[in-house]
């Protein structure tokens, strides 16, 4: 008797509901061997901007073996407000690579960008796989970021290295280069300027959202080209008071009474703190809010702090200039910002120099 060889289930193409969030959560949580919750996935896809969020979904005989979100981000370009996407969940079941499946599920999710209006798709990405796929499909693949870090205790940064998911090698190299590392951030530090007075808090601590849309105001004013955040109240609320999953801290710097700096730091890692965003209008507020915050990360008892920043615009290469003079070694990052141009309006959105990568949520997500 012969067994009859039975086709594989079409793969089939749909757009993510409200009700699939559990379902789909799953699927990255057994991918990735992560803990996220269906509110997480709200938070992003349903709760800002509603509407407009894209999220493909890949399934073989009904299961989720793929899927491809963009997240509804506004940014300012050239002093106009464009609503882009920001690539996240963009993953493939083992099963189901080598098949263009991704390929498939990434066109679908641009022509729904274009539909909703989106001018622009940009993330961030460490994988090589996805950088040449994403070259194919017209996305630029910048190699612009820079991650600084500094050491600021050595024993909780020995915590941070021996918990991480590098190599025993990388490990073993991180532990012995530490002490070093330590001596050089340590002695290199200058303490916060005298004329820079400091803050700190849950958001809303010390600054009121207009002040802050006022400094990115400003920034946009004083170089009308840049692409950065449309950084209002409402935004604001949604990405940092009703984050399911982060505490941020509001870091600010004012000087004669003026906002002239303020960061967002990722306070939920209390060994080492992130600093997902700094925008400024002055480069003494940044070294000075930087100043201040090695100080209190110390006291803390963090083992280091870390930022990153656009080694090819002007900003990024002034916060950059400040952190090195503070202690922090500088290095690329391991992954490379992509951007596409959805919008075929002949506006320079690709080019890197003109992105303010330091203030654009770089909170670990990648595409």
């Amino acid at each position: 008797m012969t067994e009859t060889n039975r086709e594989a289930p079409p793969l089939e193409l749909s757009s993510a509901r409200d009700e699939d969030a559990p379902e789909l959560v799953a699927f990255h949580n057994r991918m990735f061997e992560a803990h996220r919750t269906p509110d997480f996935w709200y938070w992003k896809y349903r709760d800002h901007v509603p509407g407009k969020s894209v999220y493909v979904v890949a399934r073989s005989d009904g299961n989720v073996v793929g899927t491809q979100g963009m997240i509804p981000i506004r940014l300012r370009l050239a002093e106009r407000v464009e609503l882009t996407g920001k690539s996240e969940n963009s993953l493939v079941d083992t099963e189901f690579r080598g098949r263009g499946l991704w390929n498939r599920m990434y066109r679908e999710a641009l022509a729904q960008c274009r539909d909703r209006g989106m001018t622009a798709v940009w993330g961030f990405t460490p994988v090589e796989s996805a950088r040449r796929g994403l070259a194919r499909l017209g996305f630029a693949v910048h190699d612009v970021l820079v991650q600084a870090v500094a050491i600021l205790n050595p024993g909780p940064m020995l915590k941070v290295i021996w918990s991480s998911q590098e190599s025993t090698l990388g490990r073993l190299g991180a532990t012995f280069a530490t002490p070093g590392a330590w001596c050089w951030s340590r002695f290199s530090r200058r303490g916060p300027k005298d004329d820079i007075k400091c803050g700190r808090g849950p958001f809303p601590a010390g600054v009121t959202a207009n002040e802050i849309a006022g400094l990115y105001e400003q920034i946009g004013r004083d170089s009308p080209d840049l692409v950065h955040l449309d950084m209002n109240e409402e935004y604001l609320r949604w990405r940092v008071l009703e984050h399911p999953r982060f505490f941020h801290e509001l870091w600010h710097a004012r000087r004669d009474g003026k906002l002239v700096a303020v960061a967002l730091v990722n306070g939920s890692h209390s060994l080492r703190p992130a600093i997902l965003d700094l925008a400024f209008v002055e480069q003494r507020g940044a070294a000075g809010l930087l100043a201040w915050m090695i100080d209190e990360y110390s006291a803390r008892g963090a083992g280091a702090i870390t930022l990153w920043a656009n080694r090819t615009n002007p900003y990024g290469k002034m916060l950059l200039a400040a952190a090195r003079r503070l202690g922090f070694f500088c290095r690329p990052a391991r992954s490379s910002f992509v951007v596409k141009d959805i919008a075929d309006s002949g506006k320079p959105r690709t080019d890197p120099g003109r992105w303010l990568l330091s203030a654009l949520w770089f909170e670990g997500y990648a595409v």
